[in-house]
């Protein structure tokens, strides 16, 4: 599967952070749901952050210097 252009930056970014969500990645680079779902689900697949919890934001599974 090919990653998302913007895969990289966000991961960047939720490796700074406990948690991510997909809302909060929405308002923050004004994209529709789909795309940040996708990456977020990229993201999962990578090992970076944890899996679905009902609702509730991702937790982030490792740090900065293991990214």
């Amino acid at each position: 599967m090919e990653r998302d252009p913007l895969f990289e930056e966000i991961a960047r970014l939720v490796v700074n952070s406990d948690t991510i969500s997909v809302s909060a990645l929405q308002r923050k680079y004004m994209i529709g749901y789909n795309r940040v779902s996708r990456i977020v689900d990229q993201l999962c697949e990578a090992g970076i952050v944890g899996p679905c919890n009902k609702g509730k934001p991702r937790k982030v599974l490792i740090n900065a210097e293991t990214l």
